[in-house]
């Protein structure tokens, strides 16, 4: 925001735009479910390889059209990503380890905050998923993050094309470590 810029490449059949975003936070991008921005030069980069990895931000949906619809993926299996539940109306974080329990509730209208965890000392969890300041989503399991090759995708995920985000995406950052709850 403070640069207008974007920090990534633009894919897809139609270029992304930017609206207003969460109050306070400036513009966010709007993707149709038809793009989605690639990190380039993430592959190696941004991998969290065994460690700690703490992603957060802000989302907005228009619409859940397509199963498991990526709001920001590295890939499948031990790599992360938070998308879309299946064919629900919510959202889950896999970090090293599969999707926590389903306990997220149903998201409606309007913006909504995440933080997603992974934990790889399980001190108190492998992985878990804040929504809207509240721990939801937690699997117990040892989570490993794998080193994957794929760049980071912001509303779509490198692992299993064909899952862009219909919606708003803001102010996403990740941290090395474990963010506390507060």
């Amino acid at each position: 925001d403070s640069i207008q810029s974007l920090h990534g490449t633009s894919r897809g059949k139609v270029p992304e735009v930017f609206v207003d975003g969460q109050a306070g936070f400036g513009k966010a991008l709007q993707l149709s479910g038809a793009n989605f921005v690639e990190i380039t030069g993430s592959a190696s980069t941004l991998r969290f390889a065994s460690n700690s990895l703490s992603i957060a931000g802000w989302f907005k949906v228009d619409a859940f059209d397509k199963s498991w619809q990526a709001l920001i993926s590295k890939g499948e299996g031990t790599n992360y990503r938070i998308a879309r539940r299946g064919t629900g109306n919510n959202i889950a974080y896999a970090g090293g380890v599969g999707e926590g329990a389903d306990d997220v509730p149903v998201i409606t209208n309007g913006w909504h905050h995440f933080v997603a965890v992974t934990d790889a000392t399980g001190a108190k969890f492998g992985t878990a998923l804040y929504v809207d300041g509240v721990m939801r989503g937690i699997n117990t399991n040892k989570a490993v993050l794998a080193a994957g090759t794929s760049n980071l995708f912001i509303g779509e995920n490198p692992g299993a094309l064909g899952r862009q985000w219909k919606g708003a995406i803001d102010d996403v950052a990740l941290w090395d470590r474990v963010l506390s709850p507060t």
